[in-house]
């Protein structure tokens, strides 16, 4: 295990980063930490300049001291799916790209203080991205059909720091809401191909992030389950959905429900047993 430190400032908030086989890739939005205004809560202390680029920086898995940034527009990113590097240098990733931070500094504040009509006023839309670390340039594309929003991305973990082919994520079709205001699809997506086959959850209920379960002895990518959770705010229950990942389209395959509501989550892990 090895330790480094590098200087950023203006100092921002990066809520992930990606890893490949030689380095890591932080992205750190134009989201600038001001201490002077600590009196007015944790979102009030950071200031978006959309005006600044997003910085990119780009570390040396076995070097930690040799590293450089890049620059792309400004943009806000909570998720990556995955990242890999080819031999001959080149960095690929995918997110979930906003163009700012409004979920945080508009969406979130609505929802807190109860206001049944909330919308993110900044979706996601999924985005590749390409850094050349031997030329030192970096490039981004929308992947995706313009108006499909994206969050939650994941791989077989199989495939983690590896080439991979299928992207599985939470979405949401511009003009088509959920009546909760939230994402109400699950997608999984072929990267090879522009396939994407999807299962819309019904209104009532709200989906929350979805992970890819592989077939014991299967290859990588090739047969699995997506298993994730499900409020219903109607009947106030908590419903635990598996799907078939050949077969989102065709709806859960199997669930499980609590007869009890529990707090939306975020982030969940799969352990086998």
């Amino acid at each position: 295990m090895s330790a480094g430190r590098v200087a950023v400032d203006p100092m921002t908030m990066p809520h992930d980063f990606v890893v490949t086989e030689s380095h890591l890739v932080l992205l750190l939005p134009p989201f600038h930490y001001r201490p002077e205004r600590r009196a007015e809560g944790f979102l009030n202390l950071h200031e978006w300049r959309p005006e600044d680029p997003c910085r990119v920086l780009v570390v040396d898995k076995n070097d930690l001291s040799s590293h450089y940034f890049l620059e792309l527009p400004a943009q806000w990113i909570f998720h990556f799916g995955n990242a890999w590097e080819d031999d001959a240098g080149v960095i690929r990733f995918d997110a979930a790209r906003a163009p700012d931070p409004g979920i945080m500094t508009h969406t979130f504040t609505d929802i807190m203080r109860g206001n049944p009509n909330f919308r993110d006023s900044s979706p996601a839309r999924h985005y590749r991205y390409r850094i050349d670390t031997r030329e030192r340039t970096i490039a981004e594309e929308a992947m995706l059909e313009p108006g499909l929003y994206s969050e939650f991305p994941c791989v077989d973990p199989r495939v983690g720091c590896r080439r991979y082919r299928k992207l599985v994520f939470l979405s949401q079709r511009e003009g088509v809401p959920a009546a909760h205001g939230m994402l109400n699809e699950l997608s999984l997506f072929d990267m090879e191909n522009g396939q994407r086959g999807f299962f819309r959850y019904p209104d009532e209920q709200i989906p929350e992030e979805h992970l890819y379960v592989p077939r014991p002895g299967s290859e990588p990518e090739t047969s699995g389950w997506i298993l994730g959770t499900a409020y219903d705010w109607k009947r106030r229950a908590h419903v635990l959905n598996l799907f078939d990942a050949e077969g989102i389209a065709d709806g859960p395959m199997a669930a499980a429900e609590l007869p009890y509501a529990i707090p939306l989550g975020l982030h969940g892990k799969f352990v086998a047993g």
